[in-house]
């Protein structure tokens, strides 16, 4: 008798660890297709390029001696890049928008000091997206 207790015992933990196991397999995969979906836009992928694109047009500006003059001449590089850049998007039926606030004073700042640049980028596409990222000369 007890050995048919301990054996229905077993089969039993067998049965309810099995069962623990498909249903957490089935909200997990569940849980993984709701969290995809953002993924499945190019809203990311804009976002990303975009910031990388300024991020590598200001940490490769030349330095001289005069840091206003090399924040200035950034400044043109970095209008013509949004500018491209809201070109190319709007072509592919995406509205860019940016606002970008440049403090020359700041130029040779670090963290956690203030950001020399501060870009605002919003934009609609499949669904709206809007951010605001600080970028430093130095790193």
């Amino acid at each position: 008798m007890a050995a048919k207790k301990a054996q229905m015992l077993v089969v039993t933990a067998v049965f309810l660890t099995g069962l623990l196991f498909a249903v957490q397999q089935a909200l997990l995969t569940y849980s993984l297709l709701d969290l995809s979906d953002p993924f499945q836009t190019k809203e990311n992928y804009i976002a990303m390029n975009l910031i990388d694109s300024v991020n590598y047009t200001i940490r490769t500006q030349k330095d001289t001696t005069d840091h206003t003059a090399d924040c200035l001449e950034f400044e043109n590089h970095l209008k013509e890049l949004l500018s491209v850049m809201r070109h190319d998007l709007s072509g592919q039926g995406y509205l860019v928008e940016t606002i970008y606030m440049l403090n020359c004073s700041y130029w040779d700042n670090a963290r956690p000091f203030p950001a020399p640049m501060e870009l605002t980028i919003s934009f609609t596409g499949t669904c709206e997206s809007f951010g605001k990222i600080k970028f430093y000369h130095k790193q």
